[in-house]
């Protein structure tokens, strides 16, 4: 993954900051330009000994971003003014690697004079982390440059139900571990309420990771008044998991609720 700053107003000077396949986070700057194309400029950083070591990604979360990179669709990008001036440009790029050793770049971002997205949920997992994680920005108050289309979706919604699932629905929790197996929690009436208050007023955000469902889960079945099951949300630790991978929730306008 890289981020790479080229000014061009009024200079040529350029930056960049990528992680490596081991995790670690390099910075190289020069009064020199970058080459010009995403392709080129991964060569170069690639060979390049002008550049320093400035961290090291966790482990856990280098699984996580090579999930998502693995994952990620490379769709085109469509600048559109982002009323900067001579500020240069930032380009966000993930890069994949096939059997044979090749590199595909898939762009995620561009930002400064121009500014688009890649809203496919895995990239812009991808520019949100390696935005907020990895590189380093030019400006003191990196604010307007930060990404502008993370989603925020209420958890039915998200999951394809009715904003009304909640109401009048009961509640059961369980916790599964793949060697203990299946376990149900009791629930009092405040209790079920609380935890039926958290679950309506959930906002899922920012895609972590695409890692496959591994077990050790907390699930929450909703049932009809009729008995009827309605839908289970299953969380590991504090992230959604769907089929695809798992997602941040985050509290939205109900009472968030400890589980």
């Amino acid at each position: 993954m890289m981020c790479c700053y080229q000014q061009e107003g009024w200079g040529e000077s350029s930056s960049a900051t990528f992680l490596d396949e081991e995790g670690r986070i390099w910075r190289y700057e020069s009064a020199a330009p970058l080459p010009d194309t995403e392709e080129a400029r991964l060569d170069f950083l690639r060979e390049t000994d002008g550049a320093i070591l400035v961290g090291q990604m966790d482990f856990w979360r280098m699984l996580e971003l090579r999930s998502l990179i693995e994952s990620a669709q490379a769709e085109p990008l469509e600048p559109a003014p982002a009323g900067a001036a001579d500020f240069g440009l930032n380009t966000y790029s993930a890069v994949r690697y096939g059997a044979d050793g090749s590199a595909q770049v898939i762009p995620l971002a561009v930002s400064g004079d121009w500014t688009a997205e890649n809203q496919e949920p895995n990239a812009n997992a991808l520019y949100v982390a390696l935005f907020y994680e990895i590189a380093v920005h030019e400006t003191a108050d990196s604010t307007w440059l930060q990404p502008m289309s993370a989603p925020r979706e209420p958890l039915a919604a998200f999951c394809g139900l009715d904003e009304h699932i909640f109401q009048g629905a009961t509640l059961a929790v369980s916790f599964f571990d793949p060697q203990a197996g299946e376990r149900e929690v009791p629930l009092d009436e405040d209790e079920m309420r609380k935890k039926l208050e958290w679950l309506a007023g959930l906002v899922v955000t920012t895609k972590q990771n695409a890692l496959p469902y591994a077990g050790h889960t907390c699930a929450y079945t909703l049932y009809s008044p009729q008995g009827e099951r309605l839908a289970t949300f299953a969380f590991f630790n504090e992230l959604l998991v769907t089929d695809v991978g798992m997602y941040v929730v985050e509290p939205g306008d109900s009472p968030a609720q400890g589980r």
